[in-house]
């Protein structure tokens, strides 16, 4: 009896893991499609995501498969998948308990004078928004001089052949700020999916996407922090409930394990029948 409840729980966990996967897939799979072509890292990182997704389905089926058969073999496969699945898992749980805590001392980086981070991000952006559209990078720019002058955008033209962005800038190479191309991605990434430029500040146009995307609303810094503020908790609260479903599909499956009948079991029924492990088999007088 107990082992027909453990083997019901371990299916709907399972199945639980497998309903999880799907949905992994099919969330990475939609951010893939609408911002795969932002940067390679951020496109890559989603991959692997889908990867993770499309792992997590197939060990599920093992698991059902192994549930179904009662193979010790398999179910041993299974649990050591999944204790490498639960590693994954309490890594991401404990970055986002990590993150949640130190949140509060980037949000008091009002100024970015504090966090090195910010430092950084704060000299890129400043370099390269008195580099695009300034100076000596002229810019395409396709609004009118009305537009230009109300944006303070003051060496322009529309010439396809002019940058849009500031990594196009010859000037731009010659900045030599640290992690200045990861930091320039991040910016980049900032600007198309949160809509806001600059860092501390608010340019009045965007300077590492498209100058022509329209007028930036927000501050990329404070539109980062705000969104990780928002969704952090979420995730801890997500990835809390992925650790104890993988925690219970690893002990329900050692439980299991221990309970399969080992070895042959001989027996001789009444009406003088002979099974093996409750299969009926023939016996020669």
């Amino acid at each position: 009896m107990m082992f027909q409840t453990h083997k019901k729980i371990l299916i709907f966990s399972t199945i639980l893991i497998l309903l999880l996967g799907i949905s992994w897939i099919a969330f990475s799979s939609v951010v893939y499609k609408q911002y795969y072509l932002i940067s390679y890292k951020f496109s890559l990182i989603l991959v692997v995501s889908i990867i993770i997704g499309n792992l997590l389905v197939l060990w599920a089926i093992l698991g059902i498969v192994a549930i179904q058969k009662k193979s010790n073999s398999l179910l041993k496969v299974y649990a050591f998948g999944l204790f490498i699945f639960l590693l994954i898992s309490i890594a991401f749980l404990a970055i986002g308990v990590y993150v949640q805590i130190k949140l509060h001392e980037f949000q008091n980086d009002t100024n970015c004078t504090q966090k090195d981070i910010f430092i950084q991000l704060y000299k890129l952006n400043s370099l390269s928004y008195q580099t695009l559209c300034k100076n000596s990078c002229k810019c395409n720019f396709e609004g009118n001089s009305d537009e230009a002058f109300q944006r303070g955008i003051i060496n322009y033209d529309n010439n396809d052949t002019s940058p849009l962005q500031v990594q196009e800038c010859e000037e731009f190479n010659h900045f030599n700020i640290p992690e200045q191309q990861n930091y320039s991605d991040l910016l980049q990434v900032a600007e198309e999916v949160l809509g806001c430029s600059g860092v501390c500040s608010i340019n009045s146009y965007f300077v590492f996407s498209d100058v022509n995307a329209g007028q930036p609303k927000s501050d990329c810094k404070q539109r980062l922090i705000d969104l990780i503020n928002e969704n952090n908790i979420d995730l801890i609260i997500g990835f809390s409930v992925i650790t104890f479903i993988l925690i219970l599909n690893i002990v329900l499956s050692i439980i299991l394990f221990s309970q399969q009948p080992k070895g042959k079991i001989f027996q001789k029924n009444i009406d003088g029948l002979y099974f093996v492990n409750n299969q009926m088999i023939t016996v020669s007088q």
